[in-house]
């Protein structure tokens, strides 16, 4: 069967993909400066996104290292434009790489610096130093098949409170602005192997999206670190609006996706507008309405101020939500070195499931008149005696408790079962250790129906199986558990003209044979359709792989390939579950090709489900979250 997988994964790659085309930049390069290769490579980037924009079959840009600069005459409004869809852009090359996979980006960085004027002073940096965009003449969507991967945006500095060309406020998104210029159409890039450095915003995000996302699309955010970012009003690191409820009467909402990432020393105040509402959300904030998923990341020591005498709010070092958002924190941790709040929930839902939140001196959650709180399988701690470990701004919300750890002393009326209030027994706090000691109540004291493998994966914070025993534990991390054999990176599938697109990356993988692309009407019975081997040499990694599979999924060609399958299956008399399988998905393309020749179909008539199943070298499986398929 392995063996047909792969024949039929090598007859449906689609002939785009066998012709698209790379482009390069190195800004030592000394050839003809065409980015044609490494030797001739373009030494501006703006020339190669420039070029990208023009001939459309250019798929990816390669950057080598070193520091490229929106602007060659230091004009502040100068940026790195993106408006375009199926591109990726790829820094940390040495320039000599003949795969992406060859790259390094920690030991060859690609910085992006918005350091344009006096090396010496960021008064004069740029506001923005990358913008992507929907086109405001010609809107189309963008999708997660626009990729950045790779770079370190650093210096920006976005410090003014003016506007330019009506489109771009020099007040926010001083590294990256994501804008759908006030236009209702989807723009949900990926954002990948990032670093967001040293940027500074008179309001609002190092990384800013006021943008749009349809359907299933979510603004994907992935392995990236936001470290010594400031912002004079909220989200020190990542600001996210709904634009409609901020006024701007734009139809939509937001879906924001941030996974194994990591925010530290981020700071927050309210210099720029004073008053009671700013100084909210030193890692993320969110306005409006939307959705929030926060998957295996880390909000460590991000911090209040340092412009404190202004009046404000003054809460969520970690993650502020506010206003009709709806936010998930899983097997994610929080603490920090001062005493202000990590998370506050102001009219939105805030739900965290085996998360750990430590704060030594004050509250872990302040709550003003929310939606909902839900809290389950996690620790909430305090080592303050005389603090209420749940505090309550406005109202007099009830926080729905389950099989979960916090102080006794709290505000708010508390619903639930199995609160443990003794000590959770960290390995080491002072070290920022909140591992489990053996004979923490945390351990074994879960509950498995309150974490969902498929949504949140089958991996603690650590990258260790997340139910090492019998039972689920309490918390960021799983005690006594043994390490994943694979570590799932990013994972996207979209269907684009009559294509079904799917790329995913490893973090590292051990004794890895290969994966089974898998997919289901249901989101639960799964038909595998291809197998692609493992990169790795002899199945074993410690730096990242990313994976590609492109398989036509109208015209004649693979409903032949289908058919074909489908005759084999029954001549070797599998189990008719299998064929009736293969029946599904012949009836999938046919609602697909249906589907992108109306224009009028939504995206509910779409249910494709994927997800990658990893087979170790002994025939054992992992699975990797189940998605929905994109349609775009």
């Amino acid at each position: 069967m392995k063996k047909f997988l792969s024949v039929l994964l090598l007859l449906s790659f689609s002939s785009p993909l066998l012709f698209s085309q790379i482009i390069y930049v190195n800004h030592a390069a000394t050839g003809s400066n065409d980015g044609s290769s490494w030797q001739n490579a373009y030494p501006s980037l703006t020339a190669a996104l420039t070029a990208a924009h023009t001939n459309t079959s250019v798929t990816q840009i390669w950057v080598a290292k070193g520091t490229y600069y929106p602007s060659s005459t230091n004009n502040r409004d100068h940026f790195f434009n993106i408006r375009r869809n199926n591109l990726q852009v790829y820094g940390g090359f040495a320039g000599t790489e003949t795969q992406v996979t060859q790259r390094n980006s920690a030991v060859h960085p690609t910085i992006l610096s918005g350091n344009i004027g006096a090396a010496a002073s960021n008064s004069d940096n740029s506001y923005h130093i990358m913008v992507i965009e929907l086109n405001p003449s010609n809107p189309q969507p963008i999708d997660n098949s626009l990729v950045i991967d790779g770079f370190t945006f650093s210096e920006g500095n976005a410090n003014a409170g003016s506007v330019f060309n009506s489109l771009y406020p020099r007040y926010t998104g001083s590294s990256l602005f994501i804008s759908c210029n006030f236009s209702s159409v989807n723009i949900t890039p990926l954002i990948r192997n990032c670093i967001f450095a040293d940027n500074r915003a008179f309001s609002s995000g190092a990384l800013t999206y006021y943008g749009i996302s349809a359907g299933s699309n979510a603004l994907t955010i992935e392995q990236c670190t936001f470290q010594n970012n400031y912002a004079g009003y909220a989200g020190a690191a990542i600001d996210v609006m709904q634009l409609d409820a901020a006024g701007y009467g734009v139809p939509g909402v937001f879906s924001v996706a941030v996974e194994k990432c990591s925010f530290l020393n981020n700071s927050i105040d309210n210099y720029s507008q004073g008053g009671a509402n700013g100084g909210v959300g030193a890692g993320i904030n969110t306005f409006g309405q939307g959705t929030l998923k926060v998957n295996n990341t880390t909000f460590v020591n991000n911090t209040i101020g340092p412009a404190t005498s202004f009046a404000g709010t003054y809460k969520g070092t970690a993650v502020s939500v506010r206003n009709g958002g709806t936010t998930t924190i899983v097997n994610s941790l929080a603490y920090a070195n001062n005493n202000y709040i990590p998370f506050y929930n102001i009219q939105s839902t805030l739900t965290l499931v085996n998360a750990t939140v430590y704060n030594p001196g004050s509250s872990a959650l302040d709550v003003n008149n929310p939606v909902a709180n839900n809290i389950y399988n996690s620790i909430l701690w305090t080592d303050n005696g005389s603090a209420n470990i749940i505090a309550v701004s406005n109202g007099s919300p009830t926080i729905n408790i389950e099989n979960s750890i916090l102080n006794a002393m709290h505000q708010g009326t508390i619903t639930g079962s199995n609160i443990i209030t003794t000590n959770p027994a960290f390995a080491n706090p002072a070290s920022g250790d909140f591992s489990l000691q053996p004979g923490s109540p945390a351990i074994n004291s879960g509950n498995g129906t309150f974490y969902n493998n498929s949504t949140y994966g089958n991996g603690d914070l650590g990258g260790n199986h997340r139910i090492a025993q019998a039972t689920i534990d309490i918390g960021a991390y799983e005690s006594s558990s043994t390490a994943l054999p694979v570590l799932f990176g990013a994972l996207s599938a979209a269907v684009r003209n009559g294509q079904l697109l799917v790329n995913w990356s490893t973090e590292s993988e051990i004794n890895n044979d290969h994966f089974d692309i898998e997919v289901s009407a249901d989101g639960k019975q799964f038909t595998p359709i291809a197998s692609v081997e493992s990169k790795a040499p002899d199945g074993n990694s410690a730096t990242p792989i990313t994976y590609t599979f492109n398989s036509s999924l109208t015209g004649p060609h693979l409903q032949t390939v289908l058919f074909s399958l489908l005759l084999l299956l029954q001549t070797v008399h599998l189990r008719r579950k299998k064929i009736a399988g293969l029946v599904l998905i012949i009836s999938l393309v046919a609602i697909l090709s249906c589907s992108k020749s109306n224009p009028a179909t939504t995206d509910k008539e779409l249910r494709l489900y994927l997800r990658i199943a990893q087979v170790d070298k002994d025939g054992k499986k992992e699975y990797s979250k189940i998605l929905k398929v994109s349609e775009q």
